[in-house]
């Protein structure tokens, strides 16, 4: 069994040690993603601003490629403060145009299932991959604990510690509703 824990890897290293061997090594998104842009120039700042107040951590790792992480309520006290209004601002820089809807739809739980599905392509015919989502730690607890107790049939486990996945995170600014119908329409 692989384990996908969006958010929960330090959960599971404490709370549930012997199924540390099945969380999946893949750098995360945010690591990639600020390696990538450190590799092009090392004098890029790199911050990542989101709901999720684990990228905090998670941006500390050695070699991250991420300068900072700001929450979405960070930044709107920030913008506040300036009396700017986001809302009044013409659109710069890179669009979503170069992201798979994979790669769009990672933050939503069963997101990160439907992208190794994605990048399955066609391989996906020769690989038994059994998906099991929780979103929540209390969801997560009971399916880590089907896995502690071999009753698990699934061999993929995708765990996100907020409801709905990381666009319900703690530091979102609207309600998880409406950031779930935001993504799906950028997955488009």
């Amino acid at each position: 069994m692989q384990i996908h824990v969006a958010g929960l890897c330090y959960y599971v290293r404490k709370s549930f040690p012997d199924l540390k061997d099945h969380i999946v090594d893949t750098p995360l998104p945010l690591v990639v993603i600020g390696q990538k842009l450190k590799a092009l120039d090392p004098n890029n700042k790199v911050v990542f601003i989101g709901p999720c107040i684990a990228k905090k951590a998670e941006a500390l790792a050695q070699d991250s490629g991420i300068d900072a992480v700001l929450t979405f309520e960070e930044i709107a006290a920030m913008l506040a403060a300036k009396d700017i209004d986001p809302g009044k601002l013409e659109p710069k820089g890179p669009t979503f145009g170069q992201a798979s809807k994979w790669g769009r739809g990672f933050a939503a739980t069963g997101g990160v299932a439907k992208a190794v599905r994605g990048a399955l392509g066609d391989e996906q015919s020769k690989i038994k991959m059994e998906v099991v989502t929780a979103c929540g730690i209390g969801d997560c607890k009971r399916v880590l604990q089907l896995a502690r107790s071999g009753q698990l049939a699934e061999n993929f486990f995708e765990g996100m510690a907020c409801q709905g996945g990381c666009v319900g995170g703690p530091a979102a600014l609207v309600e998880i509703r409406e950031s779930v119908k935001a993504l799906n329409k950028i997955c488009k």
